[in-house]
């Protein structure tokens, strides 16, 4: 078994992430009459099934088992398996396995190579200081029974809660990581509606994307690899290391919050199942994902990689749980590095 810290650096603008294009319920998905945005926003950041995917296809392209199309024999499927696995990442269904790869960790940011930078958690209420937790000092009846709620000088309306990225190296919010930028472009085929608008991000140059990957066979090495929906280039750089990013995390909100408070810091996004249950205050974003399937007994790359129809709720890094969170023990989507709730117990004095 080898631990790689993997980071990918993108070398030109990148868009991430939300659907291109909106259907009315019950139209066929070839139809003409599909509603096409005139404005496509993107994400800062990559699900973990990208990175995950482009992982999975490195390994597969340092072992030479990449091919023109997709006429692969029975005996190079079979080889592929054993690097990868047989199927497409799956949110929803049973266990998977994915040969040598054995998981990842949730994405993270790196500046300089060395500092860590995660999603700010939701309930941070210095918006550029070190971080300090909201307390909870309330309880409210509502429909459900009694809520509690954060102290009023802790939760400012007008502000919000917490959002961005957090540098825990170097205990503050961190701004200069992304700028955006809108190019106009024209849909083909098209007589009228033709032109679009489309958000691209570009990274500044000290930082990079960066993951924990676990082999169970093989190695990592330096590459370039293609993501997002324009398949920009990323450069990849490969060191073997030790994961510590879960134990930094804890270390750096356990020092930073008081005595006696338990909250609970999603650090990669959570695929929502009756299996987490919580019952104390909770700040929660919910976001909707659509996966890509491949379909190897295809003929050809564009008839072989189909959108899946469903799309999956998950929780969005950042959130926060107070008191105890209950999970019915390992997910299989663990392995794509979802899932990940790290539990903080205060250490600070008050």
């Amino acid at each position: 078994m080898r631990t790689y810290l993997v980071m990918f650096k993108p070398l030109e603008a990148f868009s991430f992430g939300t659907e291109r294009q909106f259907r009315f319920e019950g139209r066929n998905q070839s139809s003409e009459e599909d509603y096409n945005p005139y404005f496509i926003r993107s994400n800062f950041y990559p699900e973990q099934t990208t990175i995950f995917g482009a992982l999975r296809y490195l390994l597969l392209k340092q072992n030479d088992l990449i091919k023109q199309g997709f006429n692969y024999s029975k005996e190079e499927r079979q080889k592929m398996a054993e690097v990868v696995g047989e199927t497409s990442f799956r949110l929803q269904g049973s266990p998977q396995s994915f040969g040598w790869l054995h998981g990842i960790s949730p994405i993270f940011i790196l500046k300089n190579g060395k500092e860590i930078i995660i999603p700010n958690p939701f309930n941070n209420k210095e918006p550029q200081a070190s971080f300090s937790p909201m307390s909870l000092d309330r309880t409210v009846q509502t429909s459900h029974g009694l809520l509690e709620l954060p102290m009023r000088e802790d939760y400012k309306a007008k502000e919000g809660y917490g959002n961005g990225f957090y540098n825990i190296t170097s205990s503050c919010k961190e701004e200069q990581i992304f700028k955006t930028d809108i190019l106009t472009g024209n849909r083909k085929a098209r007589t009228e509606d033709a032109l679009f608008k489309r958000e691209v991000h570009y990274m500044n140059p000290d930082y990079s994307f960066a993951v924990y990957v676990t082999l169970q066979h093989g190695e990592l090495k330096n590459d370039y690899v293609t993501l997002g929906q324009k398949s920009s280039l990323f450069q990849v750089f490969v060191q073997e290391k030790e994961d510590s990013l879960q134990t930094s995390v804890a270390q750096h909100f356990s020092k930073h919050t008081p005595k006696g408070l338990v909250w609970n810091y999603a650090l990669s996004d959570i695929y929502v199942t009756n299996q987490l249950q919580y019952n104390r205050f909770a700040i929660i974003e919910e976001k909707m994902v659509r996966q890509l399937l491949t379909n190897w007994e295809a003929k050809n790359h564009l008839k072989g990689i189909n959108r899946h129809n469903r799309d999956i709720l998950l929780y969005k890094a950042g959130s926060v749980f107070y008191g105890e969170v209950g999970q019915k023990g390992p997910h299989s989507t663990d392995i794509a590095g979802y899932n990940t709730i790290i539990k903080i117990k205060g250490e600070k004095a008050v």
